[in-house]
């Protein structure tokens, strides 16, 4: 059976997905139309939306490899294992990525409102226990796995045959623009890129799983039991407090990657990729391959905040950001984007940014 979709059959699959999901809600908002029961402060139909959405989605993807012959854990990453210092990483990861970029997204809402815009998030607003448990079944897990299987799973299976930083960005801007929310926009799409990495990294789609749901976890806990933190005001200072979380988190957030990294280890089986096999240890290495022979030859480790500040220090350079995609590269053969093979990832962009579009006009309404 095939471990990989093409770019095409992955574009294919997430037209499909949407497609479904859109039909689903199509009927159940038939029949919820003069249905406007709340529970925990939302209403029902917004939960039962939650819940068709991921049905629709995980269906669309389960079948989809079944027809096309695909080995489903394979495919999808799922039979991917993480080390233990992984899965301790990951939750400061998911703190450190709400840090670094939920005030950019605030400050776009701001703008937002401020040309006139108005709308949010459909969230439950009770802090009732039960409601909270629910909340957290509903919000937090189901998309959390559902949303993961299609992006990590099955789209950017097929957008890793281009390039490793073309599938990033494409699937995490799809990503964002399929929650067809423009407050959530900037969040999401830099959070989606923090799946692709660690989902890449690890060659793991349980990497990305756990993150999207302590990203969910954080937000609906804060929600229900921290609501001042949601209305937090300091007036003037509330740009500098922003530009400082923006600028300490995310230095702390490549670094936590960059830890991550380390602990992947190369989950190909091959050790560290790339040029970083030149060195005696594994990890991020701008060396020359002189300069690790040096490095080898008299057994020498550079400590990890030497090697940081190298990679770090590299993001500003052609060359460092080619050591970042050799990091996310796997077995698979990379090709050149022909026009029939993108055909089905142009769709699919297109379609949500339709949608994404026709909810940023209704905003304004």
């Amino acid at each position: 059976m095939k471990k990989n979709l093409t770019i095409f059959e992955s574009g294919s699959c997430f037209i499909f997905a949407m497609l479904a999901m859109t039909l689903l809600q199509t009927i159940f908002s038939l029949a919820l139309t003069n249905n406007n029961t709340v529970f925990g402060g939302m209403l029902v139909s917004n939960w039962v939306y939650y819940i068709v959405n991921q049905v629709a989605i995980i269906s669309v993807v389960v079948i989809f490899l079944k027809v096309k012959k695909n080995d489903f854990l394979q495919t999808t990453r799922l039979s991917g294992k993480l080390n233990i210092k992984q899965i301790i990483l990951l939750p400061f990861i998911a703190i450190f990525t709400i840090v670094a970029f939920l005030p950019l997204s605030q400050i776009f809402a701001n703008f937002l409102f401020a040309i006139g815009w108005s709308g949010g998030v459909s969230a439950p607003l009770s802090s009732n226990i039960g409601v909270y448990l629910f909340s957290i079944l509903v919000i937090a897990l189901f998309p959390a796995f559902g949303e993961e299987l299609l992006m990590r799973g099955a789209l950017l299976s097929g957008l890793k045959s281009r390039t490793p930083l073309f599938a990033v960005l494409i699937c995490s801007l799809i990503f964002s623009l399929m929650h067809a929310n423009a407050i959530q926009t900037v969040h999401q799409f830099f959070f989606g890129i923090v799946l692709c990495v660690t989902c890449m990294m690890s060659r793991s789609l349980i990497a990305p799983i756990i993150l999207h749901f302590l990203n969910n976890f954080i937000s609906l806990t804060i929600t229900a039991y921290v609501p001042a933190l949601n209305n937090l005001d300091l007036g003037a200072y509330n740009y500098l407090l922003w530009v400082c979380c923006i600028i300490i988190g995310a230095v702390v957030l490549i670094f936590l990657l960059f830890l991550f990294n380390d602990a992947s280890g190369g989950k190909n089986g091959k050790g560290s990729k790339g040029v970083w096999s030149q060195t005696s240890y594994e990890g991020f290495s701008l060396y020359t391959t002189d300069e690790s022979a040096a490095q080898i030859g008299a057994n020498r480790k550079p400590n990890i905040f030497s090697r940081y500040f190298r990679f770090f220090k590299s993001l500003f350079s052609k060359r460092g950001w080619k050591s970042v995609s050799l990091a996310l590269e796997d077995e698979t053969s990379y090709t050149s984007l022909q026009n029939k093979e993108s055909m089905s990832i142009w769709f699919a962009l297109g379609f949500v940014v339709f949608w994404w579009i026709v909810a940023l006009i209704r905003g304004f309404l």
